[in-house]
Formats: C-alpha cells, sequence, structure tokens
C-alpha cells in the first residue's frame, strides 16, 4: 500500500485548494459499483478516495460488507467500524479512522478517512434491511466531507440498487475482455436507473400526484415496464422510451421531468485492463450504448 501512495503523490500535479473552500461547497456522493466481482472496482475506489483528499475533505465507505475489502487494502486498525454504528448506536463520523502516520508521514493525506464495514461476518449487517439502508443514507448524507466515495457490492440486488439513487453519478467498474462483466454493468446501470425513475414517478410519488392525472398512469407505466423488459424489443432503449412518451403526451410536465431526471443522472464506466482498438469498441463501448 505504501508504494501505490508514493505512485499516487507522484501522478497529483495539481495543488489542492484550501481546506476551508471545500467547506463551502456541496457534498459530492460517488458511488462505486460493478456488474461482477473480481474486476478492480475497490482498488477504483481507494485510490479515487485518496486522490479526491488532496482537494477536499473525503471520507471513503465500505459497504461492501460481506468481504471488507477495503480494510484489507489500508494499513491501520479501525477502531470502530460499520458494526459499531449498527449494533452500538454510534455516529457514522465517529467511526472514521484516518491513514497511520506511518503509510502518510509527510500528510499528504491528511483530509482522508474511511469507514470500513465489519470485520467479521454477520448476516443482518452483510444483508442490510430496507430499514438498515436507509439509516445508513441518512448518516452518510450527515457526514462533515467535500467527496464521499460508496464502495458497494459486486451486483445487481437492493443492497446495491438503493444506494445508487441517492447521487446522480457514479462510478461503475468492468473488464471489457469478459463480455458477462460489460453486459452486466450495463444491466447494472439501467436497474439503478429505472430504481431512481420509480422513486420519481411511482404511486406514492408528490411529483406523479401532482403532475398527472389518472389516465397517464397506465401509460407510463406501460412503457415503462416494455423498456425495462429485455424480451421486448418495442422500445429498444431509453431514447426510444423518451420518444414515444412525448408522441403519447405532447410537452406535458411529466415528459419534462422524466427528460430532466434522465440527463442528470450520469455514471462514468470506468473499464480495467483496457484493450486498444476493436476489442475496445466491441468490448467496452457497444453494449452500453446499445442498452441506452
Amino acid at each position: 500500500m505504501t508504494d501505490a501512495l508514493e505512485a499516487l503523490k507522484k501522478n497529483l500535479r495539481t495543488t489542492p485548494p484550501p481546506v476551508a473552500a471545500a467547506r463551502t461547497q456541496r457534498m459530492m456522493i460517488l458511488p462505486v459499483a460493478s456488474g461482477k466481482g473480481g474486476v478492480g472496482k475497490t482498488t477504483v475506489a481507494v485510490n479515487m478516495a485518496l486522490a479526491l483528499s488532496r482537494f477536499g475533505k473525503t471520507v471513503l465507505v465500505d459497504l461492501d460488507t460481506g468481504t471488507s475489502s477495503v480494510r484489507a487494502c489500508l494499513p491501520g486498525e479501525p477502531a470502530q467500524d460499520l458494526y459499531h454504528f449498527f449494533k452500538k448506536g454510534i455516529p457514522l463520523g465517529d467511526c472514521l479512522t484516518p491513514l497511520p502516520q506511518s503509510a502518510d508521514p509527510d500528510g499528504e493525506f491528511a483530509q482522508f478517512s474511511y469507514v470500513a464495514a465489519p470485520a467479521h461476518f454477520m448476516d443482518e449487517l452483510v444483508n442490510l434491511s430496507t430499514e438498515k439502508r436507509e439509516r445508513v443514507m441518512r448518516a452518510i448524507n450527515g457526514l462533515d466531507a467535500r467527496f464521499v466515495i460508496c464502495d458497494l457490492r459486486a451486483g445487481a440486488e437492493d443492497s446495491v440498487l438503493d444506494f445508487l439513487p441517492i447521487a446522480n453519478s457514479g462510478i461503475l467498474v468492468f473488464t471489457p475482455k469478459l463480455p458477462a462483466a460489460t453486459l452486466a454493468a450495463a444491466d447494472l446501470v439501467k436497474a439503478g436507473l429505472f430504481r431512481k425513475l420509480r422513486a420519481l414517478f411511482g404511486e406514492e410519488s408528490p411529483l406523479w400526484r401532482r403532475l398527472s392525472g389518472p389516465s397517464l398512469k397506465p401509460l407510463v407505466a406501460d412503457l415503462m415496464l416494455r423498456v425495462e423488459d429485455p424480451y421486448d424489443d418495442s422500445i429498444p432503449n431509453l431514447e426510444a422510451f423518451l420518444a414515444d412518451l412525448h408522441h403519447a403526451l405532447g410537452d406535458h410536465p411529466v415528459v419534462g421531468a422524466l427528460h430532466r431526471a434522465l440527463g442528470h443522472y450520469q455514471v462514468c464506466l470506468v473499464p480495467n485492463r483496457f484493450a486498444a482498438g476493436n476489442e475496445a469498441q466491441e468490448g467496452a463501448v457497444k453494449p452500453p450504448a446499445e442498452t441506452f
């Protein structure tokens, strides 16, 4: 890990702004996910958090509670982690672990800290309930930080999808040489986006109740089901979905709200072991583009 820190220091040429300036800026939350495990997700999350800490107070939250890979990557032993947050009622801000001085003797990453996952397996903390997921989401939003990096579990499950809509952007790591990993990455982005759309326009949504009448609900619900259904090619992607919706409703406020929601949802795809040339185009660019 010391070698990785030294390499990172050499690559960071920009002088970071004063710490005081960062406090006036809005917090940025960046989830880091992957469709499959073993593609370098935690490596990306750790190094990104270390790099961002040069520009503002940064917290890395290990939400991959089954393996605690962050704890294995970083030096030092956390005094308190997510176990203490969930089981002992310790505030999340009191579960932060900085780098030990031996790993950062010059204090170049003094604004970095992390929240480790529990050190040992506990089923209720590996498979977080809805209440626990909501609780840690609120706590993340309350952290005193400029940047929060959330290292999520691999795959598309509630413990991942529920965390993606807390931000309008995120990092998705995959390996283009493994077609299954690329397709899983595209499916994960799509699943997270539809989770966000359902939150915005679901039956209990104040926006939905305010902007639409009862006759519009079946139409929009049907279109959303068709574009999400992988076995229905009548609406191949989200662009076609919006086109059909605009054709049916015209310049209705619901159409405008959907355009804004989709436009603000931006995920950065990070291919690991990226190959050049035609292999990169076929393995890394086309599958996500065709999905959306």
